[in-house]
């Protein structure tokens, strides 16, 4: 029994964010981005050579020097393969600029190393470690070189107004559609042999007290009881769980008339590098317990993300507007106070 403890015990260890709350995106073998902590981390693998003939330290080192090696290679994958925005790579952003380029590899070249583990038979494991937000970060590099006019430019504000105008169609088509069904039950009511005799039937006082009841019933199904609302608000999660949102360095909110509400260029900038744009989260109630939004969080529900963008999610926009009544809304957007909840 106490062995089995001890079993479970090391794999805790070695997994110390796999399946719990945070949101862990696998972006190579042995490398991930820990949304929810703003780091990337990779491990390698190394061995001393065959040929060696030095010490058992000596040994050790040359395993620990490869496995290094190895780790920083997966997490220069790794890194290249983040999203900056729905469509574009940390790899393409630095195909751009030569600058970002020599920046980056310095990144990469200079992180931590988290963990170092030795086997008997000689194998090292080395886990190295990135900050993905913070001063010097990942994020910081991007921002640095993001100019702000690039997230509204032409072609996010056209996908924007696309995806309110077709909102706005289905919409349309609804009330046609409504108003039509409407119509042909007027004309079925009109051609009914049975209307006149119906209309001269004796309505009795149980029938009016029935048909009351049956109207308040319908009242409180069609009317669902408000969320009270707090008197200040310390946060604002985006419960995208039901679209096909995803984690990235540059996300952007847009509500379902096409305005741009929230983007790079709201927060402040002391705030932004900090602790980036937003920070995500697998499950609502994981991000209500998140220092960055707590104690008194307000939630808004994802309508869907912009076709071919899955990094610009949609709200509604009269949700948001009473979000933005609230108490402390503002310093909420002035300090990123942000986390996106999206499934896993």
């Amino acid at each position: 029994m106490k062995k089995v403890i001890f079993v479970f015990f090391l794999v805790l260890l070695t997994f110390p964010f796999h399946g719990f709350c945070d949101y862990i995106e696998n972006i190579t073998e042995n490398a991930y981005v820990d949304w929810t902590n703003g780091v990337i981390k990779a491990k390698g693998v190394g061995y001393p050579s065959q040929y060696s003939e030095g010490t058992i330290a000596q040994k050790k080192l040359e395993a620990r020097q490869a496995a290094k090696t190895e780790a920083l290679r997966k997490l220069a994958e790794a890194v290249n393969r983040i999203r900056i925005d729905g469509k574009t790579l940390v790899r393409d952003f630095q195909v751009k600029d030569e600058a970002v380029r020599s920046r980056i590899q310095a990144f990469v070249k200079n992180c931590a190393e988290k963990e170092v583990t030795y086997f008997p038979d000689g194998k090292c494991e080395v886990v190295v470690e990135a900050s993905l937000t913070g001063e010097g970060s990942l994020s910081h590099i991007i921002y640095d070189n993001l100019k702000v006019t690039d997230l509204s430019g032409k072609t996010d504000k056209e996908e924007a107004a696309d995806e309110a105008v077709s909102v706005e169609v289905d919409k349309k088509s609804e009330s046609e559609k409504g108003e039509a069904e409407i119509s042909e039950v007027r004309q079925a009511e009109d051609i009914s042999p049975q209307k006149e005799a119906i209309s001269q039937a004796p309505v009795t006082e149980e029938k009016i007290s029935e048909m009351e009841q049956a109207v308040k019933a319908e009242e409180q199904q069609e009317e669902p009881a408000k969320k009270p609302l707090p008197s200040f608000v310390s946060g604002l999660i985006v419960n995208a769980t039901k679209t096909q949102a995803k984690p990235a360095i540059n996300p952007a909110i847009i509500s379902d008339t096409g305005e741009r509400l929230y983007d790079i260029s709201v927060p402040d900038k002391m705030f932004r590098i900090r602790q980036g744009l937003a920070s995500y989260t697998a499950k609502v109630e994981n991000a209500e317990t998140n220092k960055r939004v707590t104690k008194t969080p307000y939630v808004i529900e994802a309508l869907k993300v912009v076709q071919d963008n899955p990094c610009i999610i949609m709200v509604s926009k009269k949700e948001f507007d009473e979000f933005r009544k609230l108490r402390g809304s503002d310093i909420v957007l002035e300090r990123a106070k942000v986390i996106i909840v999206v499934g896993k």
